[in-house]
């Protein structure tokens, strides 16, 4: 979410945005609503980015939860920077499944970028429609886009998912 400043003529027909002001947000979150496979979900690396292009802001000091985690699995191991640990669901076919990244207050972020690098042993683990909302106090959520039909996912590929 951004908030725009726009230069206006006087009969303001050729107005012009000449600022756009952040506004960050402690809490994102991942909605998944669907995988490819409709029983299970993974990730070996999670990044969200403030920028297109930018660098990973999910380190220190933010934390992680999910709804729904296998026994074996932690959410942190999806943001670790070690692509051979990664995030894995029970596989019982529950969704939707909530990756949630509280910033912490003081160190809120806004989001304009998520990389999502799916299991080389199973791609088809990965989203095929999901939501990216907000939250300033972790529990009303507000949406700030959302991605449909993805596609084409395979052995080890990250897909880079951008706000419009």
């Amino acid at each position: 979410m951004s908030f725009s400043i726009f230069l206006a003529d006087a009969d303001f027909d050729d107005d012009k945005v000449i600022a756009q002001i952040p506004i960050p947000h402690r809490y994102w979150r991942l909605h998944v609503i669907s995988s490819g496979n409709v029983f299970d979900l993974s990730a070996n690396e999670l990044e969200l980015r403030e920028s297109v292009g930018g660098a990973d802001v999910t380190g220190s000091p933010a934390t992680y939860a999910c709804d729904h985690i296998h026994s074996s699995s932690t959410i942190a191991a999806a943001f670790d920077n070690d692509t051979s640990t990664g995030y894995n669901a029970p596989g019982d076919g529950v969704f939707p499944i909530n990756i949630d990244v509280d910033f912490t207050t003081g160190h809120e972020k806004d989001i304009h970028e998520i990389s999502w690098l799916s299991r080389p042993d199973a791609p088809i683990r990965a989203p095929v429609d999901m939501d990216i909302l907000w939250s300033d106090d972790g529990t009303t959520w507000n949406l700030s886009w959302s991605e449909r039909g993805i596609s084409g996912w395979s052995s080890g590929v990250a897909k880079i998912f951008t706000k419009p």
